[in-house]
């Protein structure tokens, strides 16, 4: 279900764009504010009826606490012992890191990956980045993997890898597909292919999360990592042949770029610029020459 529980944070968001767009249209801006305060502050006292998650309480508390906030969480006819010992597998096979510490760590790594984010790409572009983001992404999956198959003892390094997976995904997985969406459709059709990429987009993530519970069922975590490697690998090589840099070039250019009929760069805003300049010839010209007038008259 973790694919389609993740869906409806962009439901949600959708409907709650269209909430304050009803309200505003009837209601003054204060009051849409109270109202959205109110909903908050219910929200608050809400959520103190809502019970740990279960890896939390298993982390610091027992298993037999863990079982029960399972059981809160799950339906009745699940199996939550057999949750619980994947549970227990897992925290005693992965990193040293307590989880508290890793995920502050992880967290801090998203928000500095996405500022380096923002100053990168305008020195380096998009292609550099995405493919800095898709081999990165693919050597720290390959190297978590090799640890995984001979390491013996807990270690920091996954947690290490995990940061630097959240690293070069950020400057690149996490940002470039939705800001290609809308770079390279025609502006007359822009609206309607940046909504079309968008759902792609959703349906893709909600495949992958579908499937990955089948797929650890089949391969085993170990080999789920190394088909990550592989499939970021064969990613670059897509990217190397088939993506433009499009970093320097103005959304009409984009368009004239894939353009038949315009098979250059030769933008309107180039023409323009040599228009301007041979006018400016012509000017200088043509002052030259009522100079030279004066002077023999």
């Amino acid at each position: 279900m973790r694919g389609v529980v993740g869906s409806w944070p962009t439901i949600a968001i959708s409907i709650g764009l269209t909430m304050q767009a009803g309200m505003g249209s009837v209601m003054k801006w204060y009051e849409v504010s109270f109202v959205n305060g109110g909903y908050t502050i219910i929200l608050f006292f809400v959520s103190f009826a809502f019970p740990e998650t279960p890896y939390f309480v298993l982390m610091n508390g027992t298993p037999e606490k863990t079982l029960e906030v399972l059981k809160k969480f799950r339906s009745s006819s699940y199996n939550v012992e057999a949750e619980l010992e994947q549970m227990l597998e897992y925290k005693v096979s992965r990193s040293s890191v307590k989880p508290s510490i890793g995920g502050i760590l992880m967290g801090l790594t998203r928000v500095m990956s996405g500022i380096a984010f923002s100053i990168l790409i305008l020195k380096y572009g998009r292609r550099t980045l995405a493919l800095v983001s898709s081999l990165g992404v693919s050597v720290v999956c390959l190297a978590l993997w090799v640890f995984l198959m001979y390491a013996e003892e807990k270690s920091v390094f996954p947690q290490l890898c995990y940061m630097a997976y959240i690293a070069f995904a950020g400057v690149g997985y996490y940002n470039l597909p939705i800001l290609f969406i809308y770079e390279l459709a025609p502006l007359q059709i822009r609206g309607i292919l940046g909504s079309i990429g968008i759902s792609i987009l959703n349906v893709i993530i909600f495949g992958v999360s579908h499937s990955y519970p089948y797929a650890e069922n089949a391969l085993g975590f170990k080999y789920v990592i190394l088909g990550f490697a592989l499939a970021s690998f064969i990613g670059s090589i897509y990217l190397y042949f088939f993506l433009p840099e499009t970093g320097d070039l103005t959304l009409q250019e984009i368009e004239e770029y894939y353009n038949e009929r315009r098979p250059t760069l030769t933008s309107q805003r180039r023409i323009v610029s040599m228009q301007a300049i041979s006018r400016l010839n012509t000017d200088n010209m043509e002052s030259r020459s009522l100079i030279k007038i004066r002077r023999f008259s």
